[in-house]
Formats: structure tokens, sequence, C-alpha cells
């Protein structure tokens, strides 16, 4: 449910084209869904989330202790691939 706060248009065209029975539409869309999912929840998670957040406009908010903020290289590799993911404008 992470992605789906971040790239709920992309979550939502993957579910339509399953229902209109265009598979591999919503096949390439997941596999380039797959590396920004693992970024907000495994890789990075409610601190990546959260900076995702403020990215796109919404509020993400502070992190709460014992959690700490993302470093800057941290920062940048969570950009990157939200960027790659086509979440992020370039």
């Amino acid at each position: 449910m992470a992605l789906g706060n971040i790239a709920p248009e992309q979550c939502h065209r993957i579910y339509q084209y399953a229902q209109e029975g265009r598979h591999e539409e919503a096949r390439q869309l997941q596999l380039r869904m797959i590396p920004p999912n693992i970024a907000v929840t495994a890789r990075f998670g409610v601190p990546g989330l959260k900076l995702a957040l403020d990215w796109l406009g919404y509020y993400g908010g502070p992190v709460r202790s014992p959690l700490g903020p993302l470093e800057e290289a941290q920062q940048a590799t969570l950009r990157a691939i939200l960027v790659e993911g086509g979440i992020l404008p370039a």
C-alpha cells in the first residue's frame, strides 16, 4: 500500500489494464513499479515514503524517533529510482 500513496495513478492503471485484458501493458507497468515499491518499503522504509510524499507535494512530514531522515546519498538514490519509475519528473 505504500506505493499507492506515491503512485496512485500508476497503481490504478495496472488494475485498469488488467480489467481490460491488456495484460502485457499491466505487466510492463507493474515491472516498472517494482523498484519504487521496494524503495519506499524494504529499502528506505517510512523515511523514504515520507520524503517521497513531500517531493510529490503531499505531506509526509518529519520522521519520528527512533527513525531518522535519509542521508543525502540515500535521498539521491531514492530520487533517481522515482524518476526512473516515472513517479517524479526528471
